[in-house]
């Protein structure tokens, strides 16, 4: 942040936005969704400065003569973008999306497909009516290779690379009802929020107590691991067991790095490449004296190859624990109150190759 309540931008824009790395690494595109949905526009920003506006349309059939659900959830749902900054992901209507292609070098937004995602028909038990549901919140797995929305009907996940994404819609979960400060269920609807990919790769989605988790969000299916709030209550999916208010926040991908071989990093930059070792390889563990939980930050010149993992190692050359990181992830939590007191390594490996490593003291 260079300011606060700076105003870059005084044009209509519907209530989401995006925002991606330029593909310098260093400079932010904000792209902004027009009230109908079938405009872009990508505003360049450098520091507190406006350098670069591009607009982007879509070929697609005005929603705004349609029903009040159509261009409600056109207008107010929000708007994702891939991990990597390659997609964005926006709602077309009401039981719809449009999955896009976004180019970190020139900021055009292009449509690449369609799809719908479904409207659910949902029996309201509080007090005895009948409602539908659409899908309205999304996230892009880490890989990009999966979507996951939720609505008040239920959590699915949809496979980007089929051939008919909204045929391949998995269905993970059923109502997310909300809970109360206890974590009892309610027969309200309202357990979810925005989705959020946390630093050790998982998905979490959270709404005031409730607390839904994707564990495992590259994989396929029943395989993604959800933990959907309602069906664990009144234990948290977060393993917390208290009732801490949290919500899931919209943050764009800071550690998103510039594009190899990118003939597009064109902007001067104030920002100084780092004195010394360039190897952009480094891990910490913290604390480096403990005898319950350790976390372990790790740091790689890309983040979304996927190939790193962090090993633990005893004097004898030992590994106790091993541990792949997903991709865009660069957290892990150890348990370490069970180990033998003595000096371990916690090594960072990339595609197998040892990059750094910090020492680790396990104590009683």
């Amino acid at each position: 942040m260079v300011y606060k309540n700076r105003s870059f931008d005084e044009e209509p824009i519907g209530a989401s936005f995006a925002l991606v790395r330029h593909g310098n690494g260093r400079d932010w595109w904000a792209v902004l969704r027009k009230q109908d949905g079938l405009a872009y526009r990508s505003v360049l920003l450098h520091r507190d400065s406006v350098v670069q506006v591009v607009q982007s349309t879509m070929p697609l059939p005005d929603l705004t003569g349609l029903s009040f659900n159509n261009c409600f959830a056109a207008n107010t749902s929000p708007f994702e973008a891939s991990m990597d900054g390659s997609m964005l992901l926006d709602v077309h209507g009401f039981g719809s999306a449009k999955l896009m292609a976004f180019d970190r070098c020139s900021g055009e937004v292009s449509l690449l497909d369609t799809f719908a995602t479904g409207v659910s028909t949902m029996f309201v038990t509080s007090d005895g009516t009948v409602d539908t549901s659409a899908i309205f919140a999304y996230q892009f797995s880490p890989s990009g290779r999966y979507l996951y929305g939720a609505g008040y009907a239920e959590f699915a996940q949809w496979d980007l690379e089929a051939p008919d994404i909204g045929a391949s819609k998995v269905t993970l979960g059923g109502v997310p009802w909300a809970l109360d400060d206890e974590m009892n269920v309610l027969d309200s609807r309202g357990g979810f929020t925005a989705f959020a990919l946390g630093p050790d790769g998982k998905i979490y989605n959270l709404e005031r107590t409730a607390h839904s988790v994707i564990e495992h969000p590259d994989e396929k299916g029943a395989a993604c691991g959800l933990c959907l709030a309602a069906d664990n209550a009144p234990i948290s999916c977060l393993g917390l067991g208290v009732p801490y208010y949290l919500f899931s926040g919209k943050h764009p991908n800071f550690r998103l790095g510039a594009l190899e071989g990118s003939g597009c990093d064109t902007i001067l930059s104030s920002v100084q490449p780092p004195v010394g070792d360039n190897s952009g390889y480094s891990i910490s563990a913290s604390p480096t004296v403990a005898s319950g939980q350790v976390e372990v930050n790790i740091t790689l010149p890309g983040y979304g190859g996927g190939n790193a993992e962090i090993q633990v190692v005893d004097m004898l050359g030992r590994v106790l624990h091993r541990h792949r990181l997903p991709p865009y992830a660069y957290l892990h939590i150890l348990e370490v109150g069970g180990w033998p007191p003595g000096l371990y390594n916690v090594v960072l490996l990339e595609n197998g190759r040892a990059r750094a490593s910090a020492r680790l003291v396990v104590g009683r």
